[in-house]
């Protein structure tokens, strides 16, 4: 599941199995995490600020934190 979003006041939510999500600065992105069963062990939110979350970069949850994939 892939979710990607650009321009003002837009959330990008990829909430299935292999969430990944992007979004530019300003924006929020919402992703989901899975155990190897397939069970959800994780949903956060984060906007994307510049700092701790850089625009139009894909991120995934891992072990509860936004780690950035490499395209």
């Amino acid at each position: 599941s892939y979710a990607a979003t650009s321009g003002r006041n837009s959330i990008a939510c990829s909430i299935g199995s292999g969430a990944r999500a992007k979004a530019s600065k300003g924006n929020f992105i919402v992703l989901s995490e899975y155990d190897g069963d397939g069970n959800i062990v994780a949903v956060k939110s984060r906007k994307v600020d510049g700092k701790r979350l850089k625009p139009d970069t894909w991120y995934r949850l891992k072990n509860g934190k936004f780690e950035r994939v490499a395209e």
